[in-house]
């Protein structure tokens, strides 16, 4: 699965003519690792992924954050922008 997501993000710059162009995805909070998997292997130049693990999901939902929780993710968002360096 991870194959095609990195074929898909070089396909994204190639069609852009950036090849450094920077990349945030988000590892989801559920426990489904196989889906979790796919973006936490990736390694590319100026491809973060944030993991989103841990971070509180709705009652009776196993995928969805809370509130809170989305403001936090945005402010991990937010740093790992800062982190690419560009």
């Amino acid at each position: 699965m991870y194959k095609t997501l990195i074929e898909f993000f070089l396909d994204i710059r190639r069609d852009l003519a950036s090849p450094v162009l920077p990349i945030i995805q988000v590892a989801l909070a559920s426990n489904y690792e196989v889906v979790r998997k796919a973006p936490l292997e990736i390694k590319l130049p100026n491809v973060i992924c944030v993991d989103a693990k841990g971070l509180e999901v709705k009652k009776n939902d196993t995928l969805h954050l809370t509130t809170s929780a989305q403001v936090h993710l945005t402010k991990m968002l937010a740093n790992a922008f800062f982190d690419i360096g560009i």
